[in-house]
């Protein structure tokens, strides 16, 4: 009888600690920087079956854009995300759907000769009412 007790008072334990463990998600960032300007560029991607945009920034001068909903700025909400070996493309638009307020897009590059070697990747960002900015990237 003390067998089976304390074969239920571990199981206890265990399906509580699973429990408050939930489930792993793994993401990992893209982080911009213009060329020659103030501007920056933040994309929080979730790797799953499909990779996904969680959240992302962007600012160009006084400028700030964000889908997270706790960080001052205007507001936005992601409408286009693709991503793949060679390029990313995403799209911010505002609560309504009905004005685009910034696209990104970046181009990467891959040395063939050198598995270990990081993607070079470089595009614009284009914010609603300001010229197109070169950007800089780095990330998955």
């Amino acid at each position: 009888m003390n067998f089976i007790t304390n074969m239920f008072r571990n199981a206890g334990w265990i399906i509580a600690l699973m429990a408050a463990t939930g489930q792993a998600h793994a993401t990992s960032n893209i982080e911009c920087t213009g060329v020659n300007s103030d501007a920056g560029v933040s994309i929080l991607i979730g790797a799953g079956p499909v990779l996904n945009a969680l959240e992302a920034s962007v600012s160009l001068n006084e400028r700030y854009i964000t889908t997270y909903k706790h960080q001052e700025g205007e507001h936005a909400n992601i409408v286009q995300f693709q991503a793949n070996e060679y390029e990313v493309q995403l799209d911010l638009m505002d609560d309504q759907a009905e004005v685009l307020l910034a696209s990104i897009r970046i181009l990467k590059f891959i040395d063939k000769n050198n598995d270990e070697s990081e993607p070079y990747q470089i595009g614009y960002m284009h914010i609603n009412g300001s010229q197109a900015v070169g950007i800089t990237c780095e990330g998955p």
